[in-house]
């Protein structure tokens, strides 16, 4: 069981930070690309839907730009949420641990003056 839910925090982790990263590199920032520039002989991007898929033109009021700070900031706090629920794991398991082993170590010494 507990190696389980090691696992599955591990797979978390690693599956959280990959994606963010790979976001927060992603961020273009439109006032720095220059916009394609049709020739004369070529057709308004209007009329040729297929022009915008070979060549980047900038768009205003789109909803797709994400903030990579945010998506980041968001990722590193389910991180640190994540970290704190499994060290508070692992000092409730350390707690039981210690507490069979005073159990054990009494029993023992029960054992031992019975028979001395």
């Amino acid at each position: 069981m507990r190696r389980k839910l090691w696992m599955l925090g591990a797979t978390v982790m690693i599956s959280l930070a990959a994606p963010t990263a790979a976001l927060a590199e992603a961020r273009v920032d439109t006032a720095q690309v220059t916009t394609a520039t049709p020739s004369a002989s070529a057709a308004p991007a209007s009329s040729v839907p297929e022009d915008r898929g070979t060549a980047f033109q900038a768009t205003s009021g789109g909803t797709e730009m994400r903030d990579g700070g945010k998506l980041m900031v968001a990722a590193y706090a389910i991180l640190w949420v994540i970290v704190a629920v499994y060290l508070g794991l692992l000092w409730s398991w350390q707690r039981k641990l210690q507490s069979r082993l005073a159990e054990i170590e009494s029993a023992i010494d029960r054992a031992a003056s019975k028979k001395g």
